[in-house]
């Protein structure tokens, strides 16, 4: 009974995360920073963190990393990621800086959390 019950649970598992691997932001297709390699399958790509896959759009990579929506979190503590005066479009180009200029005294243009986490 026990094996059965791991059994579920993993087969569980395996869905939610099949399901969170879908949940992808494709923003620009022109813009997509690479994620595999050239004829990596759908699976094998998903199978990578942060890692999606879309095949729709001809003459761009199809397995890709995740754009991380932007966590707007404490203004006080973010990380500079650009420059006084930055545009949101020079901002953005990098793939790891957020846009926000809705507070004053802090960086416009600062890194999300996964930014700071893997320094």
């Amino acid at each position: 009974m026990s094996k059965f019950v791991l059994l579920v649970v993993f087969l569980g598992m395996l869905c939610i995360a099949e399901t969170a691997a879908r949940d992808c932001d494709n923003g620009n297709p022109q813009q997509r920073k690479n994620c595999g390699w050239g004829g990596i399958s759908k699976r094998e790509c998903e199978h990578h963190q942060d890692c999606c896959f879309d095949e729709s759009v001809p003459g761009v990579i199809w397995c890709f990393h995740n754009k991380v929506r932007c966590d707007r979190g404490y203004p006080h503590q973010r990380v500079n990621c650009g420059w006084a005066g930055i545009s949101r479009a020079m901002c953005e180009r990098n793939w790891d800086c957020c846009f926000d200029d809705s507070v004053s005294g802090v960086p416009f243009c600062y890194k999300h959390d996964r930014a700071r986490q893997e320094e």
